[in-house]
């Protein structure tokens, strides 16, 4: 048996070659991932025809002009998101169950999830555009109504996809890049739901003067979903997650929930068969070697990696990837010796279960963190008028069908200055885009509450339009797409970043879960009330209010938001969990980090304040 060691410098810190990634293989994973993301953002552009063309499910269910059922409707993604929010939070022995099946299987359970929601929406009885006529075999006919709550159950199970999607690949994208490549990967992930968003509007417009084609909208995940259950199975799943199963399994005295035929112990390899005491670290150990494989070209072609499964395609590199040589097996066993040390610190809690690792010290400061983000980034208003975000251009002087124009031009920016910030967040660092970001849409959300001071929400497009001419409407539309900017670059792209990077290894899931239900929640709150504090005191107040509170957001960000970049995630978590308080985590972590720090300057800082004494 041998012992990993830690992946440290002189002191303490870790080396920088423990979390090296082959770039090729990141991509490629990221790749895979991105299929279940666009499928995250898809209904959310595609809703508009389905449920809003006058040729559609409204017009086969005669529930048109149906407010109501509209509504609800469209809330039923919101709802299963809710849901899939909940069930990833069911403690089965102490452990969160998003915990006890890993990211993969997470991962593919968000694909079952798209193609039965899909494939059962498309197939929704009780139209004359029914695919399947269910008389033929059924004594009795499906009503409209039965065909509204079918479609309805249908669009909630898709939402509960969506939900374990989008937190199982955030989740998994941080715990997998390596220190230098996650900043770019995480902000990708928003990239991607925005993808699937304009994917769901061009295909909705497309398909939308055929009568009935809400089916073939509904039906059209189905075949990526299958693929991306395939292919993401192929992917390696998260060393950090499988030493947390292998620790919580020999705490519990049981064998890991992880197969063991591990590729290095099948060839009896004596490498890959060694433990740390009671911890089985096998497949952790071929994970990382896949991840840091040399033989992977720099570059790919997904058809070559995907279909044709060419010799050096990256299929073949993670199904039987190579033998790690004297170099990469010292840096695994580096970084197996770091997530496991970190692993075992957050292991003291009494009886641990959910709530008493959610009390520790690191946990509830990362807590604080996001949860603060979250609300802050609801009270902006930026979230919430983006559902109204038409509605406001034809406000400022705009015709309905340039307001239409303007919503699809804003929406282009939106997507490329989200891109802006993954390719230069590791220049520029979290902390000072959070203040770039959120400063502008401070700036915006003032000159808009001085501009519609006075005046309130008018439903009427035919009046709407004319509250605003001239070089004042100008002004707001500039404001408005300053306004969307500003939010993109802070709290759209990098609240979840923050949070994520943040959240320590046995109790990620849960904050990314607990975070899920906290933002799911408030949206449903402020898209439901904003147009009534419009309405009443007004617009300008409005917007006053969400000035007020980016005010505070800049605040809250520069006191108690920390520096993450270039810092692995067990670093970040050694620091969160020792520091005296949130201030010193601020304070220490704002130092840029050095791939090999002098022990001067470290001796120097612990003897200042215990931050960083080893666990």
């Amino acid at each position: 048996h041998t012992t990993p060691r830690r992946a440290m410098g002189g002191d303490g810190a870790p080396s920088a070659g423990a979390s090296r990634r082959n770039p090729a293989v990141e991509l490629y994973v990221f790749c895979i991932c991105a299929i279940g993301l666009i499928l995250y953002g898809y209904p959310v552009g595609a809703s508009s025809v389905m449920l809003g063309s006058n040729k559609q499910f409204t017009r086969d269910f005669n529930v048109d002009g149906d407010i109501n059922v509209l509504g609800a409707l469209l809330a039923c993604n919101s709802v299963g998101a809710l849901i899939g929010a909940f069930i990833a939070l069911v403690p089965v022995r102490g452990v969160p169950l998003a915990d006890v099946y890993g990211r993969i299987k997470w991962m593919r359970a968000g694909a079952g999830c798209y193609v039965a929601g899909g494939a059962l929406a498309a197939l929704t009885p009780g139209a004359a555009t029914s695919l399947i006529d269910f008389s033929t075999f059924m004594p009795f006919t499906f009503s409209a109504k039965f065909g509204v709550y079918w479609f309805g159950t249908c669009r909630v199970v898709y939402g509960i996809g969506m939900s374990l999607c989008y937190q199982a690949t955030a989740v998994y994208v941080a715990e997998l890049a390596s220190q230098r490549s996650r900043g770019f990967y995480l902000p990708m992930i928003a990239v991607m739901t925005m993808v699937g968003d304009l994917v769901g509007n061009f295909v909705g417009l497309a398909l939308e003067p055929a009568s009935g084609s809400w089916r073939m909208l509904a039906a059209l995940p189905v075949p990526f979903a299958l693929a991306y259950a395939y292919y993401v199975g192929k992917c390696p799943d998260s060393p950090r997650w499988l030493i947390l199963n292998a620790t919580n399994a020999s705490k519990h005295n049981r064998s890991s929930t992880i197969a063991t035929n591990s590729m290095y112990y099948a060839r009896n390899d004596s490498y890959a068969d060694t433990m740390d005491d009671d911890v089985d670290l096998r497949r952790a150990r071929e994970t990382l070697a896949v991840l840091k494989s040399k033989s992977a070209n720099a570059s790919f072609s997904i058809s070559d990696a995907c279909f044709r499964g060419r010799r050096g395609g990256m299929l073949r590199v993670l199904e039987n990837p190579e033998l790690p040589d004297a170099t990469t097996r010292e840096e695994i066993e580096r970084e197996l010796g770091d997530i496991l040390a970190v692993v075992k610190a957050s292991a003291d809690t009494a009886n641990h279960n959910v709530c008493a690792t959610l009390n520790q010290t690191g946990t509830r400061r990362a807590m604080y963190v996001a949860f603060g983000l979250s609300i802050l980034s609801m009270l902006s208003g930026a979230p919430s008028l983006t559902y109204f975000m038409k509605h406001m251009f034809e406000m400022t002087g705009h015709t309905p069908i340039r307001a239409t124009s303007m919503t699809t031009g804003l929406a282009f920016v939106r997507l490329l200055v989200t891109l802006f910030v993954a390719i230069w967040l590791e220049t520029f660092g979290r902390r000072r885009m959070l203040l770039i970001g959120t400063s502008i849409q401070l700036m915006a959300t003032t000159t808009l509450s001085f501009i519609f001071d006075g005046l309130t929400w008018i439903e009427t497009p035919a009046v709407s339009f004319q509250v605003l001419q001239g070089s004042l409407a100008a002004a707001a539309d500039f404001a408005i797409f300053a306004n969307a900017v500003g939010f993109h670059i802070g709290f759209w792209a990098l609240g979840w970043t923050v949070s994520n990077e943040l959240s320590p290894l046995r109790s990620r899931s849960t904050i990314v879960a607990l975070n899920a239900v906290f933002s799911w929640i408030l949206s449903i709150i402020t898209v439901r009330f904003l147009p009534a504090m419009m309405a009443s005191p007004g617009i300008g107040v409005t917007f006053g209010f969400c000035a007020g509170s980016l005010f505070l957001t800049v605040i809250f960000v520069y006191l108690y938001v920390p520096e993450t970049k270039g810092r692995s995630l067990e670093e970040v978590e050694r620091i969160v969990a020792k520091a005296l308080s949130l201030r010193d985590v601020v304070r220490e972590m704002n130092i840029p980090s050095r791939a090999t720090p002098t022990d001067v300057l470290h001796r120097r800082r612990s003897e200042a304040s215990p931050l960083l004494v080893d666990p």
